[in-house]
């Protein structure tokens, strides 16, 4: 039951850091379509249907991961 145990613990760890892992290559991937395809975040907002605080938001997080690299 122990190693059952240990064995779940470390599939959650690993789910928790491939959801992390995509969520930050989606991130990145929407500053970089940002950066490269719009004009304006008005634009980004609407195509992606966020609000002006969300699309900064991944704007900016964006921006730091893709600098991380």
């Amino acid at each position: 039951t122990r190693r059952l145990q240990n064995r779940a613990t470390s599939m959650e760890l690993h789910n928790r850091i491939n959801r992390k892992t995509i969520m930050e290559k989606t991130v990145e991937e929407m500053y970089l379509d940002w950066f490269n395809n719009f004009l304006s975040t008005e634009k980004f907002r609407e195509y992606y249907n966020l609000s002006m605080a969300e699309a900064e938001n991944v704007i900016d997080q964006g921006r730091k991961i893709n600098q991380k690299q």
